[in-house]
């Protein structure tokens, strides 16, 4: 009997209904309709961004790694960049990705080579399309800034749209995720290169405490362009907190799984202050 009632006080928690706001209403919270902050890509690309309006600027770290041991071959890489978005209204925003540092380390049965150099940049355009007060899908379109200094004999372009949506099925879970088309197209003496990364991302949020949510999902990603294929299923497992209202760390990680992405393993590291908006309580 008293598991029945736990159970039932469990489901009551997780299930209870939205209040009459909607679902992307900065006094409910100030990071809503965030996927987990990592991406395969430069700059963000191939990963689905927020689906809500907020102004922030946030500090972030990414590593990736992959051992082929069968093969005698690996890979470290590490980067850190600035990333920002501003948001003059609740329905537009910009998004911004500075370039910043990366490091990459590579290492096979006889060589090992590593090099610091300067990544890619972004600018993007985001516009919020509420449908009822517990859905939104925003649009997206991204351009990427061609500053990578690792091309030392060519030039990488990139544009990316999409959308992005967020769903609120009771006031503790939150479904987020969309739909990314990025196209990357490398410049080498007039020879193009190119690669086209459809991306379906779902990922679920869970509001375990104020300052304390868990999300986890998968995206799965296809390859077109100079090369075809099945790139990789990617699950994806991450943590928020909220040291203060208004100060994020977020930590997580996604898994390349069978496909052509050979990554073993991605992580994230993500520290952003986000700043009063339109509609924001003093």
């Amino acid at each position: 009997m008293k598991a029945l009632v736990a159970v039932g006080a469990l489901t009551a928690f997780v299930v209870a209904p939205l209040p009459l706001r909607a679902v992307c209403a900065v006094e409910r919270s100030l990071d809503r309709g965030a996927p987990l902050r990592s991406a395969p890509g430069p700059a963000g690309f191939a990963a689905v961004p927020e689906a809500c309006a907020a102004s922030e600027i946030a500090l972030q770290g990414d590593a990736a790694a992959l051992i082929a041991t069968e093969d005698f071959f690996g890979t470290l890489e590490a980067a850190a960049l600035v990333r920002a978005r501003y948001a003059p209204s609740r329905r537009l925003w910009f998004s911004l990705w500075l370039p910043g540092l990366s490091y990459r380390f590579a290492a096979n049965a006889t060589v090992e080579a590593e090099s610091v150099d300067l990544g890619a940049g972004a600018l993007g355009v985001h516009f919020g399309l509420p449908l009822g007060a517990a859905t939104q899908l925003a649009p997206f379109a991204r351009v990427l800034a061609p500053t990578e200094s690792v091309f030392v004999h060519a030039t990488r372009y990139g544009f990316e749209h999409g959308i992005s949506f967020v769903h609120e099925p009771s006031r503790r879970l939150e479904l987020v995720g969309g739909l990314a088309f990025p196209l990357l197209v490398t410049d080498a003496f007039g020879t193009l290169h190119s690669a086209f990364l459809p991306t379906l991302t779902a990922q679920a949020g869970f509001t375990a405490l104020s300052w304390l949510h868990l999300i986890g999902g998968a995206s799965l990603r296809v390859r077109a362009g100079d090369e075809g294929g099945f790139d990789a299923f990617e699950p994806a497992l991450g943590v928020r907190f909220f040291a203060w209202r208004r100060l994020r760390l977020e930590l997580g990680g996604r898994a390349p799984l069978w496909g052509e992405d050979r990554t073993d393993l991605g992580l994230v590291l993500n520290v952003g202050y986000l700043l009063p908006v339109a509609a924001d309580p003093p």
